[in-house]
This record gives structure tokens, sequence and C-alpha cells, in this order.
């Protein structure tokens, strides 16, 4: 890439190129297209010269750029990729916790495409868990194991911003309430300290959809049957403390207090619901996954992955194995049945198309 800059930096000093003009030099280079090339190099050296240079200095300038374009460009791309393999090995190598966390960040707008970055850290023993409300920050954050002696060389805590519908500046509140005043010591506790115009719905129903209470001791499903009421309750408290309404019940200083707001039912999902919600709000299975028993049987059968498939040539003929997902049945033009879904396997998904003939078959 350097070399390439370097060309722009002659063509804008010698030949007074501006800089699109010098770019759209250097691409005619690139690609090797000797006609934009001929174009260029009357221009160039038309530039040269009005520059106070003389011609025959202008056409050697331009020889040696044309010689150059036949095999610099080449090197300095594969300097380039070569040099940035190089780094990814060592971080991957020497790093893995800060590299996988930093790739798992990289995507977290579209964490369905990181299937293989999850499996990989499943692969390095490395623990990815479910977003915390007491441990996460916006972004995945790593947490090498520095004990010389553990087989594991650490985890990942799920970045808040990265579950589907939390937003950057949400996060930054919360991260902010806790580290002035310390980790939520439950739901109530996190709803009383939240700003109020913070407290979305859907916001909440996604964080706990996710996980992100599940180390206060709170059951997914028995939070989702009553956060609404505990959130209406406590803000309504809070407003009307905010107004200096005094409750019969809830500020008396000495003695007892009622509170009315109702009790997280010590209920949970089965597990398929449980991972459909965490994947419907993380775009990925995190605690678990539904392929986990079976890893073996599909190795021993499977020819490709979904992440393999793009190296494959067209019509090649490969087996894989996963999760079949978003069925959806269809009836052609002639009214035969057909189908489209995705294939998920731990790497990722591709979508297959049945067609009749297959439908009928099978």
């Amino acid at each position: 890439m350097i070399y390439q800059e370097n060309v722009m930096r002659m063509a804008q000093k010698f030949a007074g190129y501006s800089l699109a003009e010098a770019d759209s030099l250097r691409k005619a280079m690139g690609k090797k297209i000797r006609e934009a090339m001929a174009q260029e190099q009357e221009k160039f050296v038309a530039g040269v010269i009005g520059s106070g240079y003389d011609e025959s200095l202008a056409r050697e300038m331009f020889d040696i750029i044309a010689r150059f374009a036949d095999y610099a460009f080449n090197k300095s791309h594969s300097y380039g990729y070569g040099y940035i393999a190089y780094q990814i090995a060592y971080l991957k190598a020497n790093y893995p916790v800060e590299y996988l966390s930093a790739l798992l960040t990289s995507v977290k707008t579209r964490l369905e495409s990181a299937a293989v970055y999850l499996n990989e850290c499943r692969l390095m023993d490395i623990e990815v868990g479910v977003p915390d409300i007491n441990r996460s920050e916006s972004n995945f954050t790593p947490e090498p194991d520095l004990d010389p002696e553990s087989t594991s060389p650490g985890r990942i805590v799920f970045g808040l911003s990265a579950i589907r519908n939390v937003g950057e500046g949400f996060v930054a509140k919360v991260v902010e309430e806790r580290n002035a005043n310390g980790p939520f010591e439950s739901f109530v506790d996190f709803i009383e300290r939240i700003s109020l115009e913070s407290l979305n719905k859907r916001t909440i129903e996604s964080l706990i959809k996710g996980g992100a209470f599940d180390s206060l001791g709170h059951p997914r499903k028995g939070l989702l049957l009553v956060h609404e009421r505990i959130t209406e309750m406590t803000v309504e408290r809070r407003r009307e403390h905010d107004m200096g309404v005094m409750s019969l019940f809830g500020d008396l200083d000495e003695g007892p207090t009622f509170d009315e707001r109702p009790e997280i039912p010590d209920t949970e999902f089965d597990k398929k619901s449980k991972l459909a919600h965490e994947r419907e709000m993380l775009g990925l299975y995190v605690s678990d996954h539904p392929l986990l028993g079976y890893v073996d049987q599909i190795r021993r059968k499977a020819t490709a992955t979904a992440s393999s498939l793009v190296d494959e040539a067209d019509r090649s003929i490969v087996t894989i194995g996963g999760l079949v997902a978003n069925l959806q049945r269809r009836w052609t033009n002639k009214g035969e049945l057909m189908a489209l879904f995705d294939l998920e396997d731990l790497e990722g998904s591709v979508e297959v198309v049945v067609f009749p003939n297959t439908m009928k078959e099978y």
C-alpha cells in the first residue's frame, strides 16, 4: 500500500494532479488497464511539463510508474496480507481471549455471523458467558486466566450493547450507576437505581431473555412474568417520592415496611424455549447449543460446515449436519410443494432450497 501512496504523491507533486486524479491513476495501474494508462500518460507528461520540468524527465518518470505497475502492486498486497496474517497468528497464539473478544465486538451488530468465532472459543476452551448486568461492559470484555496452572486461557463476558434492543446510551447509564454505587443486588434494586427515562419495556425484556439477570438468581421465565408490574410500581413509587408524597408503609425510618410489589416466581423455561429466547436476543446460542451433544455424530458423517461452503467449488456435493430453522413451505406455479430453510451448525448457517422433486422423495 505504501508503494501506491508514493505513486499518488508523485502524481500530485510533479504533475499537479488532484487527489481524485491521482487515485484514478492508481486504479488504472492496479487493474493494469492499458488504454487508461495510455490516456494517463499524456495527461501526466503535460502536468509535469506544466510544473516546470523537462519532457524527458516526465516520460522517464511515467515509464518507471508503468513498469512498476506490472509487479509492485502484487508485491505490496502480498506484503500487506502477509503482515496482517502474522499479526493475527501472533495475537491468537499469545492473547487468545483478548483477540477473540475483539473479533466478537467487531461483529456485535450482526452476531448471526459470529458463530464461527464462538465455536473457536469453545475449541480453545474459552468460556463465553451470557450478558451479566453486574459484569458486562458495552463491548465483549476479555478476562484472561493468569494462573499458570490453569488449563483454560480465560473467559469472555458478553457485551451488553450486543443484545438486541439494548443501545449504547442505556448501557452507558447502567455502567455509570454500577461504578458509582456498586453492583446491583436484585432486579428490584436495578429498577430502583436506573434513571426513569431508561426503563423501557422492550429493553428490559431483551435483557431478561438474554440472561443479563441470571447472576442475581432470578429465573428468566419468572422474571418475564412479573417484570412489568415490578417496574410500573417502582416507577410510581419513585415519582411519588420525587413529588414529596410519603408512603404510609414505605418511607418510615424505623419499624416494619410493606412491599406490595410481586415476588419473582421460581419458574424457568424448558431448555429449548430458554435457548430460543437467548438466540433471539443475542443472535447466538451462548449458554448452551442444541447440537453440542451431537458433535461427534455430525463430524463422522459431515464433509463440510456452514462456514466452509464459501470455499467449495460450484456444484460440489457435500454433506452437512445441523438444525433446521426458519422453515417455509411454498407452492410453485405448477402446484408443487417446495421448501426454504436455514441449516445451522456450530459455525454458522446456510440457506437451503428444497425443490419439489426432492420434497416428494424425502
